[in-house]
């Protein structure tokens, strides 16, 4: 009997690799590894990316840093992101790159760096558009000055984030490339610093975006950055979310099925009771939209997902038994339900369905 898991193909992970790399060389690649890898598991992915040649990882907490450092003592992590002075401290006392987002900060790092007897290596953050985090234009050359009277500081990148490169409508994300390209270019070159600012969805779109390195992310998992995403780029899937039929019912119709009577029966039908829900990270937007495959086939689930559990409607004559595996996306026989399927049909994205797989779902990594 199969207990409900998530299943990590590490041979996606490093198809997927080796072709970002084929594709962008001579650029470099910092692996973002952030929220446990997009939910397939950081330390264990650390590792396969590492045997591939990657050196620098990219985080959004003090946390998921300092556990990557634990699994590495020689790992370049890059820490993206505000955070406070204790915790840059904190990142800083254990070699982790952090992110420079505030001019005024560098004279309270470089008394850290003196109180810890440690250079703060860093990437200087530019937004050119994002409007969140970031160095504005106008605040740059402050940085450069401030650098300049901190020795404690060790600048060794510039970067941007696009904000809308997954939009069919290119003309802001050329804006911000161009921006950042007059803005950075001449100091980059005269400091030696790294540029980088293409994620997933600009490596995959403007290939003039690629720079010294490039950032992907979702797409390391072979997922795409939003439902309708055109590409040509040939990703493969990496992570599978899988259950089992806990307990076959026969209803008759006209019944209500599960919270707040959502769905009927019409007819006499079997139904499936499948022990996974909003708890395991299945959404409750999922809800009379989504399918799953059950015997090699697509079956619509039906009533509320609830914490711990969903119905599916099996028909009068299914041949399934208590015991078979459910997949709820992957790959069953002939049949494939995708995360972005399942993102569509819960009105959201591919990064939000595998980041919301909760951690009492166990990962089964597949090498």
């Amino acid at each position: 009997m199969h207990s409900t898991r998530v299943e990590i193909d590490h041979r996606a992970l490093r198809h997927n690799v080796t072709m970002i790399r084929q594709r962008v060389s001579p650029a470099g690649i910092i692996a973002v590894i952030k929220a446990n890898a997009y939910g397939h598991g950081a330390a264990e992915l650390a590792t396969t990316y590492e045997n591939l040649g990657l050196r620098l990882f990219a985080v959004a907490t003090v946390e998921e840093a300092l556990e990557l450092r634990r699994g590495g003592p020689q790992r370049d992590i890059l820490l993206f992101g505000a955070h406070s002075l204790p915790l840059l401290s904190e990142a800083i006392q254990n070699n982790i790159i952090i992110t420079l987002n505030d001019a005024n900060l560098i004279p309270e790092l470089d008394k850290v760096a003196r109180r810890l007897g440690k250079k703060v290596r860093c990437h200087i953050n530019v937004d050119t558009g994002m409007g969140r985090a970031g160095v504005l234009p106008l605040h740059l050359e402050k940085v450069w000055d401030l650098l300049d009277e901190n020795p404690g500081l060790k600048a060794e990148g510039l970067y941007t984030h696009f904000s809308s490169a997954d939009e069919t409508d290119s003309a802001y994300s050329l804006e911000q490339m161009k921006r950042f390209r007059e803005l950075c270019a001449r100091p980059a070159a005269q400091r030696g610093l790294m540029l980088h600012m293409a994620n997933s969805a600009a490596i995959m779109h403007f290939p003039q975006s690629y720079a010294d390195c490039v950032r992907p992310g979702i797409m390391l998992y072979g997922n795409l950055p939003a439902p309708g995403f055109v590409t040509e780029w040939p990703l493969r899937e990496a992570m599978q979310f899988k259950s089992y039929v806990s307990l076959i019912k026969k209803m008759p119709p006209g019944r209500a099925i599960s919270y707040n009577r959502l769905w009927y029966t019409e007819r006499e039908t079997l139904l499936a009771l499948v022990p996974v829900g909003y708890a395991d990270g299945y959404m409750r937007g999922l809800s009379g939209k989504a399918r799953v495959l059950i015997g090699g086939k697509p079956r619509p689930v039906v009533g509320a997902v609830t914490m711990d559990q969903i119905v599916v409607d099996l028909g009068p004559l299914s041949g399934v038994k208590t015991g078979d595996e459910v997949v709820l996306f992957g790959r069953q026989g002939d049949e494939f339900i995708s995360i972005n399927d399942v993102a569509a049909w819960a009105g959201t994205i591919a990064y939000e369905v595998t980041c919301a797989i909760s951690r009492r779902v166990p990962r089964i990594h597949r090498f």
